[in-house]
């Protein structure tokens, strides 16, 4: 297979000779532009597969006349037109899980940072003031509430077991894992996060999720209730969140995604303490190109096995 291979995949020396026992390699240098003809060693027609995340939100996949197999290195699908290219019978893998152990470890960091006030003590590191704080909480005996129960969801919740901490699984589908103490569907939302004491958002985005989090929602919340987004900017109504705290609703909030990104510095969310931000870095962990690498390696095989039969 002519493959073509995006900035978003970088493949180490080792695996890249193992790619092109098989496959021949095409790279590009910016996987957020047009692609231009002489920007590649073969014509378009030819290349046969893609790896990338970006890139077809800036070349739709019709420039690629002969194109069947694509492996995206995002585990979301909002970013390109899925429903054309699965009609053009063109194989299309995601990430699948692979992000998901340093998405559910940032997660379940980030509220153990917010249970045990680490600001705090870090401030007063950077000040040299030896001061002791006698509000801090436990995360053990807490009810999480899970909204969106897939890859990401379910790590979290192994994690939390160790814990002690119950979980409460939302999702649209009946839970089967058996990580959950408690299962909701989607629809019943409100019921779920009543009594969490943490709402973790693990779920994609779509228009009936769009703004899931709005007055409505939080106003269901607890006051102390803590909140943490890794999955898209979008789930939540960044207005509402910001009235809420306020008000001064939420124990503590940590974001990594958001509805415009980069976070504009005017956006008031900045002004908060008990907000942590991180520039959508959750999902970056140290074995996340060998689990792409072997995940794309066993979708070239497979997608081989398939024309074969």
């Amino acid at each position: 297979m002519k493959l073509l291979i995006t900035p978003a995949f970088q493949p180490t020396e080792e695996q890249l000779n193992k790619l092109k026992e098989k496959h021949e390699i095409y790279f590009i240098d910016d996987g957020k532009k047009i692609l231009q003809k002489n920007e590649i060693a073969c014509g378009f027609e030819e290349i046969e597969g893609i790896v990338c995340n970006f890139f077809l939100q800036y070349n739709h996949f019709s420039r690629f006349p002969n194109l069947k197999f694509i492996q995206l290195t995002s585990v979301g699908i909002d970013r390109i037109p899925y429903n054309e290219i699965i009609r053009q019978d063109i194989c299309i893998f995601t990430a699948g899980n692979i992000y998901a152990i340093p998405m559910a470890e940032w997660a379940v960091g980030k509220t153990i940072e917010i249970l045990k006030n680490s600001l705090y003590f870090y401030t007063n590191q950077k000040n040299r003031i030896w001061k002791k704080n006698r509000n801090i909480r436990e995360i053990a005996g807490k009810t999480a509430a899970i909204i969106g129960f897939g890859n990401v969801g379910q790590n979290i919740a192994k994690r939390l077991k160790g814990f002690d901490v119950s979980v409460c699984a939302v999702d649209i589908k009946r839970d089967e894992s058996g990580l959950c103490d408690s299962f909701y569907y989607i629809k019943d939302i409100n019921k779920a996060v009543k009594n969490a004491d943490i709402v973790y958002l693990t779920l994609p985005i779509t228009k009936n999720s769009y703004h899931i989090v709005n007055k409505k929602l939080i106003d269901c919340m607890k006051d102390d209730v803590i909140l943490i987004n890794v999955a898209r900017g979008g789930l939540i109504d960044e207005e509402a969140l910001v009235v809420s705290l306020e008000k001064d609703k939420f124990l503590g909030v940590a974001l990594d995604v958001f509805d415009n990104e980069p976070l504009p510095g005017e956006n008031k969310l900045w002004e908060f303490e008990r907000v942590l931000i991180s520039p959508h870095n959750s999902f970056i962990g140290a074995g996340n190109q060998e689990r792409l690498f072997k995940l794309l390696m066993l979708n070239l095989e497979k997608y081989k096995t398939e024309q074969n039969n």
